[in-house]
């Protein structure tokens, strides 16, 4: 049987929100037994289900209560893949420290001012591009422990299509994920990928997401101007979570003119479908156990709002499964799994 995980000691990391450009202290707490993922913010707790789940400003947002939290999807992914089901995540915003740092002073100000106007804005989880990095290597570092109950598992018996997502049952007890995305200049990109804590480190933590809105109207541009329109609109579009931005190359993937220049900027090949993968595994970490045994494809176009609707309609077709699996490694203890991945360009 496959027993229920959580981590062996406390996460600390405090990185940016790209929405408003806010430092965020995050704390990462081993948790009990069918405790879950829980958030705690200032409004109270959020718990991570697909229930609480919706879609909102390109993401996902958890909300219970008057407590929500913004864009857990890449921290969910990362706990999903290194198969950690307990733990509780403390959000805080920092306060600025130095008087003289203009625009985190105004980030800072023009949030609280519109707290103060009874706007109840959620807090945001700051894990996006190399921040991405820094978590999966500090769970690595720290370790996961097993804990003395059964993991609830999920199966599921028949396939399930869309038209943008479809689910099959396969042998074993493997999650393989299948993306493909199609942006100019580069074409078609297709990854698959068997997701395991080593194959996520290695070949997908920290893949960007791809500057949509840039990259449809203002591909022209160079980098560095496309980098300030993703700043600016980022202000103009979210001010009530703060004047300010977080967005740069390490966190945003800008448009190149020609498929060379693509792959130059690419860290790993097929980033964007990559990315998507990240994106999918996110409402899996939604459901009310962990699934095994399926293959996931992507295609082209699924947004948030699509992932969290076919969700819903995976849970009804997804039946409890007594696994007869038994984890041969801890992460964090240096024993490596074999891992398989597949890339193909369709140009």
């Amino acid at each position: 049987m496959s027993l229920q995980r959580t981590i062996k000691r406390e996460i600390i990391q405090v990185e940016k929100c790209p929405y408003s450009g806010h430092y965020v202290f995050m704390s990462v707490s081993p948790a009990g037994p069918d405790t879950g993922i829980v958030f705690e913010v200032p409004r109270g707790e959020v718990r991570a289900n697909y229930r609480n789940a919706k879609a909102e400003r390109r993401s996902i947002l958890l909300k219970e209560d008057s407590a929500k939290v913004l864009m857990p999807e890449h921290f969910l992914a990362i706990l999903f893949a290194n198969e950690i089901d307990n733990a509780r995540v403390k959000l805080k915003r920092c306060k600025p420290t130095r008087i003289n740092d203009f625009s985190y002073l105004l980030t800072y100000c023009s949030r609280k001012l519109f707290e103060k106007e009874g706007m109840n804005e959620p807090e945001v989880v700051p894990i996006i591009g190399t921040a991405e990095n820094r978590l999966c290597e500090r769970i690595k570092e720290y370790g996961t422990e097993e804990q003395d109950k059964e993991q609830r598992t999920l199966r599921l018996e028949q396939p399930f299509e869309t038209k943008k997502i479809s689910f099959y049952p396969i042998d074993g007890d493997e999650i393989i994920m299948q993306a493909t995305t199609e942006y100019n200049p580069i074409g078609a990109q297709t990854v698959e990928l068997a997701i395991t804590p080593e194959t996520f480190r290695k070949e997908i933590a920290g893949a960007r997401p791809y500057g949509m809105h840039i990259g449809k109207y203002l591909f022209f541009l160079p980098k560095k101007t496309q980098m300030m329109a993703a700043k600016f609109f980022a202000s103009l579009l979210n001010p009530t979570l703060g004047i300010g931005h977080g967005f740069d190359e390490t966190n945003v993937f800008l448009p190149p003119k020609t498929a060379e220049k693509w792959c130059e900027q690419e860290k790993y090949s097929g980033e964007i479908a990559r990315h998507t993968i990240t994106d999918k595994l996110a409402p899996l970490a939604l459901l009310p156990g962990r699934v095994e045994g399926i293959r996931m494809i992507v295609r082209l176009g699924s947004n948030h709002a699509n992932d969290l609707c076919v969700l819903r309609e995976l849970a009804k077709r997804l039946k409890p499964y007594k696994s007869s699996r038994r984890r041969t490694f801890a992460v964090g203890e240096g024993n490596e799994s074999v891992f398989s991945s597949k890339l193909a360009y369709t140009s």
